[in-house]
């Protein structure tokens, strides 16, 4: 039998950590990662049942994921499912989580919130859209939400990938190299829960401008990666993949020509108000919707075929 393990990242979260520990018990056992609280938020795990580990100094969110794998794996766990500590995912959507890995066994499952959109900040949703169009297209997923915490992870992959980042850039850092290396990135609908007056742990510069700064370096990396599959697309017979690889590649190459037309678009939504908060969800909607990358089924196993044949070292 498959032994599962629930991993909660925290940090100053003692009002809602405790919730999210009894309500989680109920499905899996619980580790709680705590990020070096100031308020108590590991003791309120403890008393709940969690087995809390305790950071010594603050060392933001990926950091803590990866202390929780281990610890998992050490325990001789198939797989861990994720979640944050803040309320922000209700864990009674864990069963949903355990029910898609059965129909996608070794793929990371992600848990998206874009079904209830209307929930999100507005300047949180439009970077969640820009940082899934290009995590998108250098893993050759199909995710609207890469930004979501809410995940499943089989053991098999945390063991395999080489991970080097922390902070917020670890999980699209996760996407991005598992879906380069040939596993499963695959998506269902949670409900999102936004609390009012809640404070989020992401800070917009100075989380925002590391996740852009990778995955810009990323990309540099990646554009002779994509030069070389859309001549090879232009050999290949099968018309479905040939016109996916061109597509892709124009989709990618004008959004790429646009970043300083987006980054205008940033700045006149930060200082106008209205006007910029239009231009901005047009720009986004037209050229860095995730969905631009849709392909169909047989394609992404071609690609990452061809990858291994070529001995292309992409992860």
């Amino acid at each position: 039998m498959d032994k599962i393990i629930a991993i909660i990242p925290v940090h100053n979260e003692a009002l809602t950590i405790a919730s999210v520990v009894l309500t989680a018990r109920a499905y899996l056992p619980v580790i709680v990662v705590d990020d070096a609280s100031e308020d108590g938020s590991g003791q309120r795990a403890a008393a709940v049942g969690a087995s809390v580990l305790t950071l010594p100094r603050h060392c933001g969110k990926g950091t803590a994921l990866q202390r929780g794998f281990a610890e998992a794996l050490r325990r001789g766990a198939n797989a861990v499912v994720t979640l944050d500590g803040d309320g922000q995912h209700d864990p009674r959507d864990i069963p949903r989580l355990l029910a898609a890995s059965q129909c996608w066994p070794e793929s990371i499952i992600l848990g998206g919130r874009l079904d209830s959109a209307e929930v999100i900040p507005l300047s949180r949703f439009y970077a969640m859209q820009v940082a899934s169009f290009w995590i998108n297209w250098l893993g050759h997923c199909q995710v609207r939400d890469t930004q979501s915490g809410f995940r499943f992870y089989p053991a098999a992959i945390l063991r395999t990938l080489r991970l080097r980042h922390g902070g917020f850039i670890f999980e699209s850092e996760v996407l991005i190299k598992a879906g380069q290396a040939g596993w499963g990135v695959r998506e269902i609908p949670i409900r999102a829960m936004y609390t009012p007056g809640r404070t989020s742990h992401y800070r917009p510069l100075g989380d925002g401008i590391p996740i852009t700064a990778y995955l810009l370096y990323r990309g540099l990396r990646f554009w002779p990666v994509q030069c070389w599959l859309a001549c090879l697309g232009w050999r290949m017979r099968d018309k479905t993949i040939r016109h996916y690889v061109w597509r892709c590649t124009g989709v990618a190459a004008l959004a790429t020509l646009l970043l300083p037309l987006l980054g205008l678009c940033v700045l006149a939504y930060l200082c106008t108000g209205h006007v910029g908060r239009a231009l901005l969800a047009t720009a986004v909607r037209r050229f860095y919707d995730p969905r631009l990358f849709t392909h169909p089924p047989a394609v992404v196993r071609v690609l990452h075929d061809r990858y291994r044949l070529k001995r292309w070292k992409l992860v």
